[in-house]
């Protein structure tokens, strides 16, 4: 009787390594799909960053125009109305980009924090895949033990 009990333990055993393995399986291609769309998300993080230092620079070079137009507009009245015009547009150019900096950065905002939150879920897969690795080499253990004991029985 005995034996029988240990080999049907056996048998569960066996069946339960194998329902590990296959969820230890799963979770691998999950963190590797994890890990995929992380790396995605690093890459648009980059661009979006390299976005957003072009538009700064570009606001700065537009705001270094507009200083120098309004320097010069009390040299004529001419020169003025067209400064004046200038200036206006500018700041229209200038409102415009500062718009989208401000778009970009929300944008960036967000991106960080998914990518917290794939950090996190990674994080939380390699733990729990480092449970089930412990759990498997736990029955592995006892899988041998009661074939051990199954050998002696015999």
């Amino acid at each position: 009787d005995e034996a029988i009990d240990r080999e049907m333990m056996l048998e569960d055993t066996a069946e339960s390594k194998t329902s590990l393995e296959e969820y230890l399986l799963n979770a691998k291609v999950d963190m590797d799909l994890l890990q995929s769309e992380l790396a995605e998300k690093n890459d648009m993080l980059s661009m979006e960053r390299g976005r957003n230092k072009n538009l700064k620079d570009q606001i700065c070079a537009k705001e270094m125009e507009l200083k120098e137009l309004d320097n010069s507009k009390t040299s004529a009245r001419k020169e003025l109305d067209s400064a004046t015009s200038k200036i206006s547009q500018l700041q229209d150019d200038v409102e415009e980009r500062a718009s989208a900096l401000r778009i970009s950065e929300s944008k960036l905002s967000d991106m960080t924090q998914q990518i917290a939150e794939y950090e996190r879920r990674l994080f939380d897969k390699e733990a729990s895949l480092k449970q089930m690795q412990d759990e498997a080499i736990d029955r592995e253990m006892m899988l041998e033990d009661t074939a051990e004991s199954k050998t002696s029985l015999e």
